[in-house]
Parts: structure tokens; C-alpha cells; sequence
């Protein structure tokens, strides 16, 4: 099943952020994986020094937006899963 009416930033960070409402986290390199496949690969560009796909930065800039009050940054898991209380202030936990 592909999103591709959806082709915007802000429309896959609503993707991103439902996807990770529906699971609890989201880890990145199945969300980018998913986004190339549904959306198109010009929203997951190679990432040069790991050879990994990443997310496009417009993309992470429309998600962070939209769930910066609700959603955190696991640094050492390299996802993003639900604020929980005793996290700290920040977005990026360790």
C-alpha cells in the first residue's frame, strides 16, 4: 500500500507520528525504510558516512513540530518513543 497522495513533509511526519502512536516507538531505520517504500526515495536520502538510509530534514523538522510536547529521542536506541514521566526536559534522551 503506498501513501504517495500524501508526498509532503508534513504529511509523512503525520505518518511518522501516528506509526509511532500506534506502536509506542519508532525506530529509524524501519521509518526510513517505510517512507522510501511508500512515499519515494527522494524523502530517504543515503547517508554518506554510515551508508544507511536516512530521513530527509524537512521531513524531521515537520515531525518534530508536530510531537515535540509528546515524543522523545532515544540517542543509544536511535528511535523515538512516547514521553514518560521522569524523562528530562529535553527531546533527547539518553
Amino acid at each position: 500500500m503506498t501513501n504517495r497522495g500524501q508526498m509532503t513533509p508534513e504529511g509523512i511526519a503525520t505518518w511518522m507520528l501516528a506509526e509511532l502512536n500506534r506502536d509506542g516507538i519508532l525506530d529509524q531505520a524501519w521509518a526510513a525504510h517505510e517512507i522510501e517504500s511508500q512515499f519515494g526515495d527522494e524523502y530517504t536520502p543515503l547517508n554518506m558516512k554510515s551508508g544507511n538510509l536516512s530521513i530527509r530534514h524537512d521531513v524531521l523538522v515537520a515531525f518534530r513540530r508536530i510531537s515535540k510536547e509528546t515524543v522523545v529521542w532515544e540517542r543509544g536506541e536511535r528511535r523515538w518513543r512516547r514521553r514518560e514521566r521522569g524523562d528530562v526536559l529535553s527531546r533527547r534522551q539518553n
